[in-house]
C-alpha cells in the first residue's frame, strides 16, 4: 500500500483504521460473551424439546419446530418466487417495449423493491 502524501491523509487513514479495529473488536467481544454464556444452555432438550403434547406450547416444544418451519417456509417461497422472477426478467429483456405502460410499471416496482432493505 502506498504511503499517504501529506500528514492529514495519514491521520485520517490512521483514525479510520483505529475505528475499524475498535468496531470489529467490540463485535467479537459481544459474540464471545453471547457464546460464553449461551452455549452451556444449549442442549438436545432445548433444541428438540419435550413431549408431543408440548408441541403447541413454545416453552415446552424446543426450538426445532421453529427452525424447521422457517426452513420449510424459505424453501417453499423460493420455489414459488424464483420462476416468477425469471419469467419477469425474460419478459422485460426480450419482449417488452421500454416505452409501454406495463413495462414502466414493472420497472418502477423493481426499482422500488431494490431500494428497500429486505429486513
Amino acid at each position: 500500500m502506498a504511503r499517504p502524501k501529506d500528514w492529514k491523509t495519514a491521520l485520517l487513514l490512521g483514525a479510520s483504521r483505529a475505528a475499524t479495529f475498535l468496531i470489529i473488536a467490540m463485535i467479537l467481544l459481544i459474540l464471545a460473551e453471547i457464546l460464553w454464556r449461551g452455549l452451556p444452555q444449549v442442549s438436545p432438550r432445548f433444541v428438540f424439546g419435550g413431549t408431543s403434547e408440548g408441541m403447541f406450547e413454545p416453552a415446552k416444544a424446543g426450538v426445532f419446530p421453529m427452525i424447521f418451519g422457517t426452513l420449510v417456509l424459505v424453501v417453499l417461497m423460493t420455489l414459488g418466487v424464483v420462476p416468477v422472477g425469471v419469467i419477469t426478467a425474460i419478459y422485460l429483456t426480450e419482449y417488452a417495449k421500454a416505452s409501454s405502460p406495463w413495462s414502466r410499471i414493472i420497472r418502477g416496482a423493481i426499482n422500488n423493491l431494490a431500494g428497500v432493505p429486505s429486513i
